[in-house]
């Protein structure tokens, strides 16, 4: 639990089964778990979380999403299927969250203490609405974490109303507007953005499932850390997925709603 009692933290696993890539990935078995169970189980570990909520889509296609949080006593919420802002927003007012941790299920290597990290940032300055790994990736593809404050959700939500591109992409007027929300930015010394740790293809799958095999064989929390000397030592890992682009999907979108906007 935080030890700020006053501020209430939730982390959000983002989830739908759709996903043109790599289909119903989110519930692909990674150690006997659907991929989002393994992502709830890594969540446990942060000091800082005081509730972790699937949030996923209303429609027909992710009912076993929501049935495997029912059957597994997770809490679950299932709101817009493309305004992915109303759906967090909705989610947050009804958790009472006072701050939300993003995390998206295509990142079962989620770090519990760089979560830890970004959370404690807020926490200790919560003037801040937007706290962020991601400005500009220097971490590993498949740790990107937005923690979000629910003053900036609601302005949020605000700004996207009426705007198909800002709703669905839920981080692309935060990170594109530092005048608009106080923001603080974590970056490494070095850059790892080209290493891809995320879950799109079959290949990423794969260097996953080996991650956990290795670095997880009981159920062993683990970390970035780890992963990086693990990496090292076999660096044919590595080349598993090596030949795709980090956020290709973003930024494919963009370049879609300027065509639409001509």
């Amino acid at each position: 639990m935080s030890e700020n009692t006053k501020t209430k933290v939730v982390a959000l696993i983002q989830c739908r089964m759709g996903s043109t890539r790599l289909p119903q990935k989110v519930m692909m078995d990674l150690q006997g778990k659907p991929v989002i169970g393994k992502i709830h189980d890594r969540l446990k570990y942060c000091k800082t979380v005081d509730q972790t909520v699937i949030c996923t889509a209303d429609t027909p296609q992710n009912e076993p999403i929501v049935k495997y949080a029912q059957e597994n006593g997770l809490d679950w919420h299932a709101g817009s299927e493309n305004d992915l802002v109303d759906r967090v927003y909705q989610m947050a007012k009804r958790f009472g969250a006072d701050v939300v941790v993003r995390v998206t299920a295509d990142c079962p290597l989620v770090d519990p203490r760089l979560v830890d990290q970004l959370v404690q940032a807020y926490l200790d300055d919560p003037t801040l609405e937007y706290v962020t790994n991601i400005l500009p990736p220097t971490y590993p593809d498949g740790l990107d974490l937005d923690v979000i404050s629910f003053k900036a959700l609601e302005k949020l939500w605000n700004r996207s109303r009426g705007d198909a591109f800002k709703s669905e992409w839920i981080n692309h007027d935060l990170r594109n507007n530092p005048d608009v929300y106080k923001t603080k930015r974590f970056n490494l010394d070095r850059d790892l953005s080209s290493m891809r740790w995320t879950v799109d293809y079959p290949e990423d799958m794969e260097l996953i499932r080996e991650i956990f095999k290795r670095l997880s064989p009981n159920g062993e929390v683990f970390y970035m850390d780890d992963i990086l000397k693990l990496l090292e030592e076999n660096p044919e890992l590595g080349e598993l997925n090596a030949k795709y682009v980090r956020d290709a999907a973003y930024y494919a979108a963009i370049e879609e709603a300027k065509l639409n906007k001509q």
